[in-house]
Protein backbone atom coordinates (compact mmCIF):
# COMPACT_ATOMS: atom_id res chain seq x y z
CA UNK A 1 0.00 0.00 0.00
CA UNK A 2 1.68 3.53 -1.00
CA UNK A 3 1.44 5.62 1.96
CA UNK A 4 2.51 9.21 1.08
CA UNK A 5 3.38 10.18 -2.59
CA UNK A 6 5.74 13.84 -3.30
CA UNK A 7 5.82 15.15 -6.30
CA UNK A 8 7.66 17.63 -8.43
CA UNK A 9 6.84 19.23 -11.62
CA UNK A 10 5.47 16.44 -12.76
CA UNK A 11 2.98 17.82 -15.50
CA UNK A 12 1.01 20.27 -13.65
CA UNK A 13 1.77 18.75 -10.25
CA UNK A 14 4.18 20.24 -7.32
CA UNK A 15 2.78 18.42 -4.43
CA UNK A 16 4.79 18.45 -1.43
CA UNK A 17 3.45 15.75 0.76
CA UNK A 18 0.26 13.96 -0.05
CA UNK A 19 -0.67 11.12 2.87
CA UNK A 20 -2.98 8.57 1.64
CA UNK A 21 -4.47 5.94 3.69
CA UNK A 22 -5.96 2.34 2.78
CA UNK A 23 -9.78 1.33 1.73
CA UNK A 24 -11.09 3.89 -0.91
CA UNK A 25 -10.08 7.22 -2.28
CA UNK A 26 -11.93 9.14 -4.57
CA UNK A 27 -9.95 12.63 -6.31
CA UNK A 28 -12.58 14.77 -7.77
CA UNK A 29 -12.12 17.35 -9.71
CA UNK A 30 -12.60 19.23 -13.38
CA UNK A 31 -10.84 17.98 -16.36
CA UNK A 32 -7.42 19.43 -16.97
CA UNK A 33 -7.25 19.92 -12.70
CA UNK A 34 -4.36 16.88 -12.69
CA UNK A 35 -6.63 14.36 -11.18
CA UNK A 36 -5.16 11.55 -13.77
CA UNK A 37 -1.65 13.33 -13.59
CA UNK A 38 -1.97 12.24 -9.90
CA UNK A 39 -3.08 9.00 -10.91
CA UNK A 40 -0.17 8.42 -13.21
CA UNK A 41 2.68 9.43 -10.88
CA UNK A 42 1.07 6.81 -8.52
CA UNK A 43 1.58 4.15 -11.42
CA UNK A 44 4.96 4.99 -12.60
CA UNK A 45 5.91 4.05 -9.19
CA UNK A 46 5.29 0.52 -9.86
CA UNK A 47 6.60 0.72 -13.59
CA UNK A 48 9.49 3.98 -14.19
CA UNK A 49 7.09 5.27 -16.96
CA UNK A 50 4.47 7.58 -17.60
CA UNK A 51 1.13 5.30 -19.22
CA UNK A 52 0.40 8.67 -21.53
CA UNK A 53 3.01 9.73 -24.03
CA UNK A 54 6.75 10.10 -23.27
CA UNK A 55 8.71 11.04 -20.05
CA UNK A 56 9.38 14.60 -21.47
CA UNK A 57 5.14 14.76 -22.14
CA UNK A 58 5.32 13.65 -18.24
CA UNK A 59 7.73 16.80 -17.37
CA UNK A 60 6.43 20.21 -16.71
CA UNK A 61 7.18 22.21 -19.79
CA UNK A 62 9.17 25.25 -17.46
CA UNK A 63 11.15 22.51 -15.87
CA UNK A 64 14.08 20.02 -17.17
CA UNK A 65 13.22 17.14 -14.48
CA UNK A 66 10.35 16.02 -12.37
CA UNK A 67 10.92 14.31 -9.02
CA UNK A 68 8.32 11.38 -8.56
CA UNK A 69 9.12 10.02 -4.32
CA UNK A 70 6.87 7.54 -2.76
CA UNK A 71 6.67 5.65 0.25
CA UNK A 72 5.38 1.87 1.22
CA UNK A 73 5.38 -0.17 4.01
CA UNK A 74 8.70 -1.73 2.78
CA UNK A 75 10.32 1.02 0.39
CA UNK A 76 10.93 4.37 -0.24
CA UNK A 77 10.84 4.90 -3.97
CA UNK A 78 12.14 7.89 -5.67
CA UNK A 79 12.15 8.11 -9.83
CA UNK A 80 13.99 11.11 -11.38
CA UNK A 81 12.50 11.89 -15.20
CA UNK A 82 15.11 14.24 -16.97
CA UNK A 83 14.58 15.61 -20.01
CA UNK A 84 18.01 15.23 -22.02
CA UNK A 85 19.34 11.84 -19.39
CA UNK A 86 18.43 8.24 -18.61
CA UNK A 87 15.75 8.21 -15.93
CA UNK A 88 17.17 7.71 -12.74
CA UNK A 89 15.99 4.99 -10.04
CA UNK A 90 16.19 4.77 -6.16
CA UNK A 91 14.94 2.19 -3.94
CA UNK A 92 15.65 2.96 -0.14
CA UNK A 93 18.27 5.93 -2.32
CA UNK A 94 20.21 2.91 -3.33
CA UNK A 95 20.48 3.66 -7.35
CA UNK A 96 18.93 0.46 -9.00
CA UNK A 97 17.83 -0.60 -12.59
CA UNK A 98 13.92 -0.72 -14.05
CA UNK A 99 13.88 -4.14 -14.10
CA UNK A 100 14.63 -3.98 -10.01
CA UNK A 101 11.73 -1.74 -9.56
CA UNK A 102 8.93 -4.20 -10.75
CA UNK A 103 7.38 -5.76 -7.42
CA UNK A 104 8.26 -3.22 -5.30
CA UNK A 105 4.77 -1.60 -5.49
CA UNK A 106 2.47 -2.97 -7.05
CA UNK A 107 -0.24 -1.24 -9.03
CA UNK A 108 -3.30 -2.37 -11.29
CA UNK A 109 -4.60 0.65 -13.56
CA UNK A 110 -7.46 0.41 -15.19
CA UNK A 111 -7.87 3.72 -17.27
CA UNK A 112 -10.45 4.72 -20.39
CA UNK A 113 -7.89 3.51 -23.30
CA UNK A 114 -8.32 -0.21 -21.88
CA UNK A 115 -11.89 -0.21 -22.27
CA UNK A 116 -11.87 -1.32 -25.77
CA UNK A 117 -9.32 -4.23 -25.09
CA UNK A 118 -11.96 -7.19 -25.82
CA UNK A 119 -13.14 -5.52 -28.87
CA UNK A 120 -9.74 -3.70 -30.09
CA UNK A 121 -6.61 -4.43 -32.30
CA UNK A 122 -4.03 -6.73 -30.87
CA UNK A 123 -1.57 -4.92 -29.76
CA UNK A 124 -3.97 -3.89 -26.48
CA UNK A 125 -4.06 -7.50 -25.44
CA UNK A 126 -0.41 -8.51 -26.25
CA UNK A 127 0.52 -5.15 -23.79
CA UNK A 128 -1.86 -6.13 -21.26
CA UNK A 129 -0.54 -9.61 -20.74
CA UNK A 130 3.55 -8.50 -21.03
CA UNK A 131 2.85 -6.00 -18.60
CA UNK A 132 0.78 -8.69 -16.31
CA UNK A 133 3.34 -11.57 -16.68
CA UNK A 134 6.01 -9.43 -16.20
CA UNK A 135 5.40 -8.27 -13.05
CA UNK A 136 5.02 -11.25 -11.55
CA UNK A 137 8.21 -12.15 -13.29
CA UNK A 138 11.41 -10.48 -13.44
CA UNK A 139 12.64 -13.19 -15.84
CA UNK A 140 9.71 -12.71 -18.52
CA UNK A 141 10.69 -9.27 -18.50
CA UNK A 142 14.45 -9.63 -19.47
CA UNK A 143 13.17 -12.22 -22.34
CA UNK A 144 11.31 -9.53 -23.66
CA UNK A 145 13.50 -7.01 -23.12
CA UNK A 146 15.95 -9.39 -25.31
CA UNK A 147 13.65 -10.15 -27.65
CA UNK A 148 12.58 -7.08 -28.91
CA UNK A 149 16.29 -6.02 -29.24
CA UNK A 150 16.79 -8.62 -31.35
CA UNK A 151 13.43 -8.29 -33.25
CA UNK A 152 14.34 -4.77 -33.62
CA UNK A 153 18.03 -5.24 -35.33
CA UNK A 154 16.69 -8.27 -37.44
CA UNK A 155 13.61 -6.11 -38.90
CA UNK A 156 15.98 -3.58 -40.04
CA UNK A 157 18.19 -5.96 -42.14
CA UNK A 158 14.80 -7.03 -43.47
CA UNK A 159 13.65 -3.93 -44.36
CA UNK A 160 17.47 -2.79 -45.92
CA UNK A 161 17.39 -5.96 -48.19
CA UNK A 162 20.77 -6.98 -46.68
CA UNK A 163 19.65 -10.61 -46.30
CA UNK A 164 22.22 -12.19 -47.64
CA UNK A 165 23.50 -15.57 -46.50
CA UNK A 166 24.23 -16.05 -42.72
CA UNK A 167 23.63 -12.25 -42.00
CA UNK A 168 20.43 -13.15 -40.36
CA UNK A 169 20.91 -16.15 -38.57
CA UNK A 170 22.59 -14.53 -35.22
CA UNK A 171 19.37 -12.73 -35.01
CA UNK A 172 17.25 -15.73 -35.66
CA UNK A 173 18.82 -17.70 -32.74
CA UNK A 174 18.38 -14.88 -30.73
CA UNK A 175 14.05 -14.42 -31.60
CA UNK A 176 14.47 -18.24 -31.05
CA UNK A 177 16.24 -18.31 -27.69
CA UNK A 178 13.71 -15.54 -25.88
CA UNK A 179 10.96 -16.02 -27.76
CA UNK A 180 10.09 -19.88 -26.65
CA UNK A 181 10.89 -18.79 -23.04
CA UNK A 182 8.09 -15.89 -23.62
CA UNK A 183 5.68 -18.16 -25.17
CA UNK A 184 5.95 -20.84 -22.48
CA UNK A 185 6.05 -18.23 -19.81
CA UNK A 186 2.48 -16.84 -20.94
CA UNK A 187 0.98 -20.21 -21.73
CA UNK A 188 1.51 -20.54 -18.18
CA UNK A 189 0.23 -17.55 -16.62
CA UNK A 190 -2.69 -17.67 -18.79
CA UNK A 191 -3.70 -20.91 -17.12
CA UNK A 192 -3.39 -19.31 -13.85
CA UNK A 193 -5.37 -16.41 -15.04
CA UNK A 194 -7.84 -18.32 -16.60
CA UNK A 195 -8.24 -20.43 -13.17
CA UNK A 196 -9.05 -16.95 -11.14
CA UNK A 197 -11.14 -15.80 -14.37
CA UNK A 198 -13.37 -18.72 -14.51
CA UNK A 199 -13.90 -18.90 -10.76
CA UNK A 200 -14.91 -14.82 -10.67
CA UNK A 201 -17.18 -14.97 -13.57
CA UNK A 202 -18.89 -18.00 -12.35
CA UNK A 203 -19.16 -15.93 -9.11
CA UNK A 204 -20.02 -12.70 -10.19
CA UNK A 205 -22.00 -12.71 -13.70
CA UNK A 206 -22.97 -16.31 -13.88
CA UNK A 207 -21.45 -17.52 -16.70
CA UNK A 208 -17.29 -18.60 -17.22
CA UNK A 209 -15.29 -16.26 -19.21
CA UNK A 210 -12.10 -17.42 -19.99
CA UNK A 211 -8.84 -16.24 -22.22
CA UNK A 212 -8.24 -17.99 -25.67
CA UNK A 213 -4.80 -18.36 -25.85
CA UNK A 214 -2.38 -20.93 -27.30
CA UNK A 215 1.07 -21.15 -28.15
CA UNK A 216 1.32 -21.29 -31.67
CA UNK A 217 4.45 -23.90 -31.53
CA UNK A 218 2.51 -26.09 -28.86
CA UNK A 219 5.88 -27.21 -27.62
CA UNK A 220 6.68 -27.63 -23.74
CA UNK A 221 10.17 -28.22 -23.82
CA UNK A 222 11.75 -25.07 -24.14
CA UNK A 223 14.94 -27.06 -26.40
CA UNK A 224 12.00 -28.27 -28.89
CA UNK A 225 10.34 -25.28 -28.94
CA UNK A 226 13.56 -23.18 -30.12
CA UNK A 227 14.07 -26.08 -32.78
CA UNK A 228 10.92 -25.23 -34.38
CA UNK A 229 10.88 -21.92 -33.79
CA UNK A 230 14.21 -22.05 -36.23
CA UNK A 231 12.43 -23.99 -38.67
CA UNK A 232 8.82 -21.49 -39.10
CA UNK A 233 11.66 -19.02 -39.32
CA UNK A 234 13.22 -20.45 -42.40
CA UNK A 235 10.12 -21.30 -43.75
CA UNK A 236 9.11 -17.51 -43.50
CA UNK A 237 12.32 -16.22 -44.89
CA UNK A 238 11.26 -15.14 -48.46
CA UNK A 239 7.79 -13.92 -47.41
CA UNK A 240 10.06 -11.75 -44.57
CA UNK A 241 12.12 -10.38 -47.21
CA UNK A 242 9.14 -9.52 -49.59
CA UNK A 243 7.44 -7.05 -46.98
CA UNK A 244 10.68 -6.55 -45.28
CA UNK A 245 8.83 -7.50 -41.54
CA UNK A 246 9.71 -10.49 -39.29
CA UNK A 247 6.10 -12.08 -39.59
CA UNK A 248 5.91 -14.95 -36.68
CA UNK A 249 7.27 -14.73 -32.86
CA UNK A 250 5.63 -13.43 -29.76
CA UNK A 251 5.04 -9.91 -31.10
CA UNK A 252 2.02 -11.11 -33.66
CA UNK A 253 0.27 -13.18 -30.57
CA UNK A 254 -3.29 -12.60 -29.73
CA UNK A 255 -5.98 -14.14 -27.52
CA UNK A 256 -9.56 -14.26 -27.56
CA UNK A 257 -12.43 -13.54 -24.50
CA UNK A 258 -14.21 -16.76 -24.46
CA UNK A 259 -17.93 -16.46 -22.82
CA UNK A 260 -19.22 -19.63 -22.42
CA UNK A 261 -22.79 -20.04 -22.26
CA UNK A 262 -25.56 -22.82 -21.99
CA UNK A 263 -27.58 -23.61 -25.06
CA UNK A 264 -30.15 -26.25 -24.17
CA UNK A 265 -28.13 -29.03 -22.69
CA UNK A 266 -24.57 -28.45 -23.95
CA UNK A 267 -22.24 -25.25 -23.48
CA UNK A 268 -22.07 -22.26 -26.32
CA UNK A 269 -18.19 -21.08 -26.43
CA UNK A 270 -19.12 -17.52 -27.71
CA UNK A 271 -15.89 -15.15 -29.25
CA UNK A 272 -16.95 -11.71 -27.09
CA UNK A 273 -14.93 -9.36 -29.68
CA UNK A 274 -17.16 -11.42 -32.78
CA UNK A 275 -20.52 -12.08 -30.90
CA UNK A 276 -20.74 -10.09 -27.74
CA UNK A 277 -22.61 -6.94 -26.93
CA UNK A 278 -20.78 -3.95 -26.49
CA UNK A 279 -21.96 -4.12 -22.90
CA UNK A 280 -20.52 -8.07 -22.89
CA UNK A 281 -17.27 -7.10 -23.93
CA UNK A 282 -17.01 -4.32 -21.45
CA UNK A 283 -17.71 -6.64 -19.08
CA UNK A 284 -14.64 -8.86 -20.24
CA UNK A 285 -12.70 -6.38 -19.10
CA UNK A 286 -13.78 -5.27 -15.96
CA UNK A 287 -13.22 -9.17 -15.38
CA UNK A 288 -9.87 -9.27 -16.64
CA UNK A 289 -8.55 -6.17 -14.78
CA UNK A 290 -10.03 -7.92 -11.58
CA UNK A 291 -8.53 -11.06 -12.58
CA UNK A 292 -5.33 -9.02 -13.17
CA UNK A 293 -5.13 -7.79 -9.33
CA UNK A 294 -6.11 -11.63 -8.12
CA UNK A 295 -3.66 -12.95 -10.06
CA UNK A 296 -0.65 -10.19 -8.57
CA UNK A 297 -2.61 -10.97 -5.07
CA UNK A 298 -1.73 -14.53 -5.15
CA UNK A 299 2.09 -14.30 -6.93
CA UNK A 300 3.22 -11.07 -4.33
CA UNK A 301 0.97 -12.43 -1.24
CA UNK A 302 -0.60 -8.94 -0.63
CA UNK A 303 -3.28 -7.24 -2.70
CA UNK A 304 -1.99 -4.84 -5.17
CA UNK A 305 -3.15 -0.61 -5.33
CA UNK A 306 -6.09 -0.81 -7.41
CA UNK A 307 -5.93 2.88 -9.72
CA UNK A 308 -9.30 3.60 -11.83
CA UNK A 309 -8.96 6.21 -14.35
CA UNK A 310 -12.53 7.67 -14.49
CA UNK A 311 -13.53 4.35 -16.10
CA UNK A 312 -16.68 3.95 -14.33
CA UNK A 313 -18.05 7.07 -16.60
CA UNK A 314 -17.04 4.76 -19.35
CA UNK A 315 -19.14 1.71 -17.94
CA UNK A 316 -22.70 1.33 -17.98
CA UNK A 317 -24.86 0.83 -14.62
CA UNK A 318 -24.31 -3.00 -14.49
CA UNK A 319 -20.93 -2.45 -15.39
CA UNK A 320 -19.93 0.32 -12.71
CA UNK A 321 -21.63 -2.00 -10.00
CA UNK A 322 -19.82 -5.06 -10.79
CA UNK A 323 -16.60 -3.38 -10.82
CA UNK A 324 -16.84 -1.69 -7.13
CA UNK A 325 -18.72 -4.67 -5.66
CA UNK A 326 -15.61 -6.87 -6.04
CA UNK A 327 -12.86 -4.86 -6.18
CA UNK A 328 -10.31 -6.88 -3.59
CA UNK A 329 -7.46 -4.36 -2.85
CA UNK A 330 -6.33 -2.78 0.28
CA UNK A 331 -6.40 0.82 -1.50
CA UNK A 332 -8.07 1.59 -4.07
CA UNK A 333 -7.83 5.40 -5.63
CA UNK A 334 -10.62 6.43 -8.03
CA UNK A 335 -10.56 9.69 -10.36
CA UNK A 336 -13.89 11.39 -11.22
CA UNK A 337 -15.58 14.26 -12.18
CA UNK A 338 -18.64 14.25 -10.27
CA UNK A 339 -18.71 12.31 -6.76
CA UNK A 340 -22.48 11.54 -7.17
CA UNK A 341 -21.95 8.78 -8.99
CA UNK A 342 -21.12 6.82 -5.98
CA UNK A 343 -23.45 5.20 -3.72
CA UNK A 344 -23.44 6.54 -0.92
CA UNK A 345 -22.55 3.77 1.13
CA UNK A 346 -19.24 4.07 -0.65
CA UNK A 347 -18.86 7.68 -0.25
CA UNK A 348 -19.51 7.06 3.55
CA UNK A 349 -16.31 4.91 4.04
CA UNK A 350 -14.14 6.79 0.98
CA UNK A 351 -11.34 9.27 2.15
CA UNK A 352 -12.85 11.95 -0.88
CA UNK A 353 -9.85 14.43 -1.92
CA UNK A 354 -10.82 17.52 -4.55
CA UNK A 355 -8.03 18.26 -6.52
CA UNK A 356 -8.06 22.24 -8.45
CA UNK A 357 -5.11 23.60 -10.62
CA UNK A 358 -2.96 20.94 -9.88
CA UNK A 359 -3.53 21.47 -5.73
CA UNK A 360 -5.29 18.74 -3.57
CA UNK A 361 -7.97 19.41 -0.77
CA UNK A 362 -9.45 17.13 1.47
CA UNK A 363 -12.92 18.21 3.19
Amino acid sequence: MLQEVSLENYRNLSIPRLKLTGGTIILVGNNSQGKTNILEAIHLLSYGRPFRGTKIDAINWAAQSALIIGKTEREQISICLNKNKETKILLNSKIKGLIDLFGKFVSVLFHPAEIETASGPPNLRRAWLDKTVATSNKAYLVNLINYQKALRNRNRLLKSKDTASGVLEPWDRALAKFGSKIWIERSKSVVEINKLLKALSARTIGKTLRLGYRNPILEEELDKTEVRFLHILGTTRRVEQRVGTTVFGPHRDDFRFIIEEEAGSSIVEKDAALYGSRGEQRQCVVMLKLAEAAFLNKVFGRPPTILLDDVLSELDAANRSLLLANLRGSQVIITTTDVATFEPEIKKKAKIMFVKQGKVQTR
